[in-house]
């Protein structure tokens, strides 16, 4: 992986030093030069670059193309088939603030594989008799790539909807806050 620095800034390295040792330092490490000075810090602003062979729209197209995508409308169709999971991705501070499709399952974007996988030691029991899932994120990006993970995982039974909870939300409406926790749960 390669790394170049350019001259726009997000982010800032503070050095404890400041003056020509300081400055020195930097202009060592930056090959740039690109620094400034002001106060009795000295503050010094890079940008590194990542340089990716494809970017992440592109893998949401491709995992389109390799998933079954589901509109919201096809979604409630389906929402009462015996052994369906309507899996919501979002993150939990998504679902605090917008609320979710009713009778969907919470499984954290970063835990799905772990959770649906049998052997792992993070799996979890509501996918004993589940037959097959739909998973749903903000958008729909989240969940096509999500899909194609269960997809790769040997998983045929995996759908995703496409405009996720937005286009739900304009579309059908029907949204439940997020359930309060038990205490002591």
């Amino acid at each position: 992986m390669r790394y170049d620095i350019a001259t726009e800034s997000v982010g800032t390295i503070n050095c404890a030093q400041s003056g020509p040792a300081a400055a020195r330092l930097m202009q060592n490490l930056l090959p740039s030069r690109n620094w400034f000075s002001f106060g009795s810090l000295s503050h010094y602003r890079l940008r590194l670059m990542l340089k990716l062979s494809r970017s992440v729209d592109e893998l949401v197209a491709e995992a389109e193309e390799t998933v079954i995508s589901l509109t919201p409308t096809e979604v409630l169709d389906r929402l009462d088939e015996p052994g369906l999971l309507l899996i919501d991705l979002r993150d939990i501070r998504e679902l605090k603030r917008d609320g979710r499709i009713p009778g969907s399952v919470h499984v954290p974007r970063g835990m799905l594989e772990f959770w649906i996988d049998p052997t792992s030691p993070y799996y979890k029991k509501q996918f004993d008799n589940a037959e097959s899932l739909i998973l749903y994120c903000n958008k729909g990006s989240r969940s096509a790539l999500a899909a194609q993970s269960l997809q790769r995982m040997g998983l045929e039974t995996v759908a995703h909807m496409t405009g996720g909870m937005s286009l739900w939300e304009s579309e059908i409406g029907r949204i439940e806050p997020l359930p309060e926790k038990k205490p002591g749960a």
